[in-house]
C-alpha cells in the first residue's frame, strides 16, 4: 500500500535495448516474483507525483506520469493525479498518469495534466481511465471542482495558488 505519497524526482533512461519502467512515483506495481505468489502492490491512495521522466529507451518500455506499468491484479489507484513532463523513445508504452496497465486497474477520482505530461492519454490500453485536464487553473484554489468533489481537504489534501498538495503533519509531544 501506497498512502499520502509523493515524488519530485527527475528520471532518466537512455540504454537501448533494456525494458525500463519508468514513474513519477512507481516504476512497477505487480508481483516482484515471476509465476510465484509474493508480495504485492494493491492500493495507492492521496499520492501525487510533480516529476520529469525521460524514459528514451526501446519497445518494451513503459512510461507514466505517477506509475511507470501497472499489471498487479486488483490495483486501485484513487484520490492521485501526475504533474509530471513525461517524454519517451520509440515503442515505449506511454501514458499521462500510467504508461500501461492490465485491465483490471481500477482508476478512482484520478488524474494528470495533459499539457504539463505532453500526453494526450491517461493510460494504456485504458486511455481514458482517469481525468485529462489541460488547464491547470482549474485546480487552483478550488476543491469544488471534479474530481476533488470526493477528495479529503479536511485531513489530508489543501489547495492553494498551485497543485492540491499534502496538509502539513505536525506531530509534538507535550514536555512536562
Amino acid at each position: 500500500r501506497i498512502i499520502n505519497s509523493y515524488s519530485t524526482v527527475s528520471l532518466s533512461t537512455t540504454n537501448p535495448g533494456t525494458n525500463a519502467l519508468c514513474g513519477g512515483l512507481v516504476g512497477s506495481a505487480q508481483n516482484i516474483f515471476s509465476g510465484e505468489a509474493g508480495p504485492s502492490l494493491s492500493f495507492i491512495s492521496n499520492s501525487y507525483a510533480n516529476s520529469v521522466i525521460n524514459c528514451s529507451n526501446s519497445a518494451g518500455s513503459y512510461s507514466g506520469g505517477l506509475i511507470g506499468r501497472a499489471t498487479q491484479t486488483g490495483l486501485t489507484i484513487e484520490n492521485s493525479f501526475s504533474t509530471s513532463q513525461v517524454t519517451s523513445g520509440a515503442g515505449t508504452t506511454t501514458g499521462g498518469f500510467v504508461g500501461g496497465n492490465s485491465l483490471y486497474t481500477s482508476f478512482n477520482n484520478s488524474f494528470y495534466d495533459s499539457t504539463l505530461s505532453g500526453q494526450n492519454i491517461c493510460s494504456s490500453p485504458n486511455t481514458n481511465a482517469c481525468v485529462a485536464i489541460s488547464d491547470s487553473n482549474y485546480f487552483k484554489n478550488n476543491s469544488l471542482n471534479e474530481p476533488f468533489t470526493t477528495w479529503d481537504f479536511n485531513d489530508v489534501w489543501e489547495t492553494n495558488s498551485s497543485y492540491p498538495i499534502h496538509k502539513a503533519q505536525i506531530t509534538y509531544e507535550q514536555l512536562p
